[in-house]
């Protein structure tokens, strides 16, 4: 159920909202058989969107002990970054200076071991913000 929950979502997103990229925190406690359903929609409806997310191996899925997990080493097709390299990329996305990216790698580095919430961030196209 929150597999198709999580493809349709995404499917509306960039066929009403032009989203053209999703990042997910934790990426590796989906199945990465969710992932690959979750990436084959969203680009059905449009090729150039970016799908990535943090395909960590830890926790009650570790070496995929529950399900094959969307971690890095299972992944193959869908992206992987790290939490500094991910918040770079959102700064300068935003148009934020060299030193605001600085700020935001640090600040990611130092929270990369803390547990987080499974979520996507949608990244929206800057003509479709007006």
């Amino acid at each position: 159920m929150m597999e198709k929950l999580m493809i349709d979502t995404g499917v509306t997103w960039v066929r009403d909202y032009k989203v053209t990229g999703f990042r997910f925190d934790i990426m590796g406690f989906h199945p990465l058989d969710s992932m690959k359903k979750f990436q084959d929609a969203v680009k059905a409806v449009d090729s150039t969107v970016y799908v990535y997310g943090e395909g960590w191996n830890f926790g009650t899925v570790q070496d995929d002990a529950r399900f094959v997990t969307a971690r890095q080493a299972n992944l193959g097709g869908t992206g992987s970054a790290a939490s500094a390299t991910a918040s770079a990329t959102r700064s300068a996305a935003a148009g934020r200076s060299t030193a605001a990216r600085t700020t935001c790698r640090t600040r990611a580095s130092s929270t990369a071991g803390s547990t987080r919430r499974t979520r996507s961030t949608p990244a929206v196209r800057p003509s479709a913000r007006r």
